[in-house]
């Protein structure tokens, strides 16, 4: 609690310290030097594609898996690793949760920072080939406006960019 309320790094109230005869940084005239600030940690930089499939005013979404964001749902999506080919690794993406379908780049690119990561994102649309779709325990189709179901706000953001840019086309 004395750290948090009396002596903050930025402006320590020494005249109301019950502890400050036996401080020495008081005692040296250094209290502002104390404790050393932490250096921030530079963010890591990613890229992801994220597609967006739906069908009958609902989303395709997937559960997380990891330790970033684990159990939370968005559109599939990939992390993008340099010189590799977004269409193909989306399409390897859906294919691995059982959707065929023609991709289409949106061009809206999102910037979103989560903890220490800088994500840039790259918003693909997706249509169905065929009709049919195996749905998971991992994947559902949602209302995208439906506040029941644990989405990130990378997902809300990307919708909401993505019903923008469709608005503004027609």
């Amino acid at each position: 609690e004395l750290g948090a309320t009396v002596c903050t790094p930025r402006a320590p109230r020494c005249e109301t310290c019950p502890v400050r005869r036996q401080c020495r940084a008081f005692s040296l005239g250094r209290q502002e030097e104390f404790p050393p600030g932490l250096g921030r940690r530079a963010p890591e930089r990613l890229r992801r594609a994220i597609v967006l499939l739906e069908r009958n005013g609902r989303t395709l979404v997937v559960r997380r898996r990891g330790a970033l964001l684990d159990r939370m749902w968005e559109p599939p999506g990939v992390e993008l690793t340099p010189g590799g080919g977004t269409r193909a690794a989306l399409a390897r993406e859906l294919a691995r949760q059982g959707v065929k379908a023609r991709l289409a780049d949106t061009g809206v690119r999102l910037k979103h920072v989560i903890t220490h990561r800088a994500i840039t994102v790259e918003v693909w649309r997706a249509e169905l080939v065929g009709d049919s779709i195996s749905v998971s325990s991992n994947t559902r189709w949602a209302r995208p406006q439906s506040r029941a179901l644990a989405l990130t706000a990378l997902a809300r953001r990307v919708i909401d960019a993505s019903t923008l840019s469709r608005e503004k086309v027609r």
